[in-house]
């Protein structure tokens, strides 16, 4: 399980670390902890190497950029395109939105949707 997690340091082109695996050699979750891990640090974190928040369009557009070299593209077209359709709001990370939480379970319709 532990080597799943570190995946998320793996870059798709292999140059990521710590043992510079490619493409799908990289596990599902690794590859998709990436993504959301990048997408919280664009738009809300800020770490140490940002000084302004970008806003999901610019978050989209550089996961798209960073389509093949960084990230499995196949997964951030997915990502990308389940964050417009439940409408992720602005304040997602900060406040609780009961309304959100529940347009977004009356989307599900099975069990394996969340899978």
């Amino acid at each position: 399980m532990l080597l799943n997690l570190l995946g998320h340091h793996e870059n798709w082109d292999g140059t990521g670390y710590p043992r510079r695996l490619v493409g799908e050699d990289i596990s599902l979750q690794g590859r998709i902890i990436r993504i959301c891990d990048s997408f919280v640090t664009m738009t809300y974190d800020l770490r140490d190497y940002k000084l302004t928040k970008m806003s999901y369009k610019e978050a989209f557009d550089e996961l798209e950029k960073c389509s093949w070299t960084d990230f499995d593209g196949n997964l951030v077209q997915e990502f990308i395109s389940l964050l417009i359709e439940i409408e992720l709001p602005d304040s997602w990370y900060d406040r609780f939105d009961s309304n959100f939480i529940e347009k977004l379970y009356t989307s599900i319709e099975s069990p394996a949707d969340l899978l």
